[in-house]
């Protein structure tokens, strides 16, 4: 053998070792493109649940959004003052399309589900469960209605 020949089985090996370190490489690569969007899209859920939830327990835009012109409502909130729902806001929510509801409070681009329980019992409820490949996040808020205890929670998916 004379010097610089190259067998073809030396060859062959290098180029299944480059292979090889290439396939995992690739792999490793997309893993972690997948595991930063995943991660990007629970945080944006989580900042339109935040939003929709400060929306909801608002007063409202305007604040007797219930009683006005329903082209005139912008905001569809939920409170008369800080912690306290008002019953007839709670009414005029429940009614409301699902789509004007969602985005009147900033989901345009997301699904949502709106619910109120009181006294263990989910009086109302806007939207319909995600499908359970859906990263989900939850915004839940303790509040008065009617001088009880109530949970309202929003539900935000894409």
């Amino acid at each position: 053998m004379k010097r610089g020949q190259v067998f073809s089985s030396d060859f062959a090996v290098a180029a299944a070792i480059f292979l090889f370190i290439l396939t995992i490489s690739v792999v490793a690569w997309n893993d972690l493109v997948d595991r930063t969007a995943s991660a990007q899209d629970r945080l944006l859920n989580a900042e339109a649940a935040e939003r929709a939830m400060g929306a909801l327990l608002s007063t409202g835009s305007p604040v007797d959004w219930p009683f006005a012109n329903a082209s005139q409502m912008q905001i569809p909130g939920l409170a008369e003052k800080p912690g306290v729902l008002s019953q007839a806001k709670l009414d005029a929510f429940s009614v409301l399309d699902y789509n004007v509801a969602r985005t009147s409070l900033g989901l345009p681009r997301f699904e949502a589900r709106f619910s109120l329980t009181k006294g263990g019992e989910t009086t109302v409820m806007l939207g319909s469960a995600p499908t359970a490949d859906k990263s989900v996040a939850v915004a839940e808020r303790t509040v008065a209605l009617n001088g009880l205890p109530a949970v309202v929670r929003v539900e935000v998916w894409r």
